[in-house]
């Protein structure tokens, strides 16, 4: 059997703080419109009130570009493998 945990506290109108088995999030926003941002990264998320619809963005994190050390060096490797040295 599967235990969930959520809770919400109210910090002042329009600013929320969710706390969750897992992670701890803060949300700020109107009805409708709300922005939430936790430790599993960034949403945006609009709806329209009293319908049920809504859609929500995730803004996924940022990663750092990878080292292209071994990509020049392959490169490197493959130019000087087509000459031949005498």
């Amino acid at each position: 059997m599967r235990l969930n945990f959520f809770r919400r506290f109210r910090i002042v109108p329009g600013l929320w703080l969710n706390l969750s088995k897992r992670s701890i999030s803060a949300t700020v926003g109107v009805r409708g419109l709300k922005a939430t941002i936790g430790s599993r990264g960034k949403q945006i998320t609009g709806g329209l009130p009293g319908t049920g619809l809504s859609a929500t963005k995730v803004m996924r994190k940022r990663t750092k570009p990878a080292d292209d050390t071994g990509r020049r060096l392959l490169e490197k490797a493959l130019r000087g493998k087509g000459r031949s040295r005498r």
